[in-house]
């Protein structure tokens, strides 16, 4: 997983492994040209890929002012699909965001 820890420096170990996994996925997309742009496969993962990373980076707080508006537009998506992914997914981030910050959430 590109979140384990190491003994060696934790984040900076998992700093580098976000960084490689971030530029593969780069790299998959630039070879594909600009042909996968607007494809419902490739909204998908990205937003998936999104939600994520929100989800399981040790420093998704830090994060979030950054991706969450990628991830709110999608609900404005022409695609439906897309819609009711990006609901599902807001959805699981909010119920992740409760659990976290459950003295908050109550008061």
């Amino acid at each position: 997983s590109i979140f384990s820890k190491h003994s060696l420096g934790s984040e900076t170990l998992t700093s580098c492994r976000l960084r490689t996994s971030t530029n593969r996925a780069s790299s998959s997309i630039t070879l594909l040209g600009s042909s996968w742009i607007g494809r419902p496969w490739s909204e998908r993962l990205f937003y998936k890929t999104l939600a994520s990373w929100l989800l399981k980076l040790p420093d998704k707080v830090d994060h979030e002012g950054r991706m969450l508006p990628y991830m709110i537009s999608a609900l404005n998506d022409p695609n439906d699909n897309i819609q009711d992914l990006a609901f599902d997914l807001l959805e699981e981030m909010g119920m992740d965001y409760e659990e976290r910050e459950e003295a908050k959430v109550r008061e």
